[in-house]
């Protein structure tokens, strides 16, 4: 086959429908609360270190920050449409890259200090303000807290939707000597975003920036009480870095096949991080790239109700004590009273 008749390796694997094609390798799936609490506790007993959690109310949906799923929608993708690439023409500039990141990013700061005044704030202060109230950025939302995560992945409980758990670790698994945790220091609390002096392919993988290795993660200040009760942590990381040879880390279960590996567009419509699955009973084995693990877990719809129902006898997780500020509030008295 000559070299302009081969398939673009942007283009999805024949069998990808959905993010969920992707998941479903090393996924575990729940239909009560017991056998929820059974994962959770078998996650965190075969893996050591800081896990993070978010749940998502739809089992197909990647996991993509609101920046990342909003440019890429620019270029033509939708990415809540299964799959995601509608055209097989697709090619490498029709996802987000990191140079697209940065530079809307740099574009947000400035809209932000120069037309709405916060020229006081630190650059992440400001990213995070955004995207607590709904605004696009790279952050993805997660929580320290398996059930308060699974509370948002039940929160619709007659949904015809399975939903979604996901867990991911902060390191891989080789020693790391980066502190995954950020601070507003120096370096992470300045005037501008650190990672944007990170602009070649050596200083990111120095930084283990869009590498897969290091997860950071930002506990930010209290902004309301929203957040203090959502147990909320920020997650943030470069953009995948393209390439033929990490995919090799990326392989596919097809029986009777062996040496198959999932193709970069598989990877970047499933999540604008890195996503190195492992199912909950096995062990990390990418020590060669040092990927940390991501574990997913999905809830069945028809489980959903049931275990929404011993969230909220369990542990009090409501509307009100998970959203108790006037927002939620308001959005409540919509939903009962207006059917909005």
């Amino acid at each position: 086959m000559g070299k302009k008749s081969q398939p673009s390796p942007w283009l999805h694997s024949a069998d990808f429908i959905s993010p969920a094609s992707y998941f479903s390798d090393a996924e575990v799936e729940v239909d009560s609360f017991d056998s929820l609490t059974k994962v959770i506790s078998q996650i965190q007993d075969n893996h050591a270190g800081q896990l993070l959690w978010r749940g998502q109310e739809n089992h197909h949906w990647g996991l993509h920050s609101l920046l990342f799923r909003k440019l890429a929608e620019k270029s033509g993708i939708d990415l809540t449409k299964q799959p995601p690439v509608a055209s097989q023409n697709a090619n490498r500039q029709s996802f987000p890259d990191e140079q697209t990141l940065t530079s809307a990013e740099k574009t947000i700061l400035e809209i932000a200090r120069r037309e709405w005044r916060f020229d006081s704030q630190s650059a992440l202060e400001i990213l995070a303000r955004i995207q607590h109230h709904g605004g696009p950025t790279r952050l993805l939302d997660f929580s320290f807290n398996p059930y308060i995560a699974s509370w948002f992945a039940t929160s619709t409980a007659k949904s015809d939707d399975d939903g979604r758990l996901f867990a991911l670790a902060t390191h891989g698994p080789n020693p790391e000597s980066t502190e995954p945790q950020i601070m507003l220091d120096k370096t992470w609390g300045g005037y501008d975003l650190p990672w944007h002096d990170w602009d070649t392919k050596e200083s990111q993988n120095e930084e283990n920036w869009g590498n897969g290795s290091l997860r950071r993660f930002w506990v930010p200040p209290v902004y309301d009480n929203r957040m203090l009760a959502q147990n909320a942590v920020f997650v943030l990381d470069g953009v995948p870095s393209s390439g033929m040879n990490i995919q090799s880390s990326f392989r596919r279960k097809i029986p009777g096949k062996s040496n198959v590996n999932w193709k970069i567009a598989d990877l970047v419509s499933s999540g604008s991080i890195y996503l190195k699955m492992v199912h909950p009973d096995s062990k990390n084995k990418s020590t060669t790239r040092n990927l940390a693990s991501s574990y997913t877990v999905k809830i069945s719809r028809g489980g959903k109700e049931e275990i929404r129902k011993r969230l909220e006898k369990q542990f009090g997780y409501t509307n009100s004590s998970i959203y108790p500020d006037i927002e939620g509030l308001c959005h409540e008295l919509h939903s009962r009273l207006l059917g909005t």
